[in-house]
């Protein structure tokens, strides 16, 4: 259950942000296109987060990385400001997003929290049986 749930908010995710994590890392607020900032300031201005939905394995990688509540808020924002493929990101630019990423924490919460109980009940059941 826990796995087919990644995958499904995965291939979702993929489709929602493929492409739309990078972001000029020089920004000046004249910054529009991957293209403009590779004129600007080079090669190595145009960089991807690290927490990305480039494709399937990024995609559960960041997912898995959520469903631990560690900075799922960072990752959120940056999926509000996409702003399209090679395309600088703009503040609050989609925030109809947001609720991709309300509702895996939701499902990645309750997931979570099934297998938390699950472990301490078969160590219950262990420690009753010896």
């Amino acid at each position: 259950m826990g796995f087919l749930t990644l995958i499904i908010f995965s291939v979702v995710g993929v489709s929602l942000f493929k492409g739309q994590y990078w972001s000029c890392s020089d920004d000046d607020g004249t910054i529009v296109t991957k293209q403009d900032c590779l004129d600007k300031y080079g090669e190595g201005a145009w960089v991807q987060n690290d927490s990305n939905f480039d494709n399937i394995i990024h995609a559960m990688r960041t997912l898995f990385i959520l469903t631990t509540t560690e900075g799922w808020s960072g990752v959120a924002y940056i999926g509000i400001d996409t702003n399209g493929i090679d395309m600088q990101p703009i503040q609050d630019n989609s925030p109809g997003r947001i609720w991709f990423f309300i509702i895996f924490m939701i499902v990645g919460s309750l997931f979570i929290a099934n297998l938390v109980v699950g472990v301490i009940i078969d160590q219950f059941n262990k420690s009753r049986d010896s």
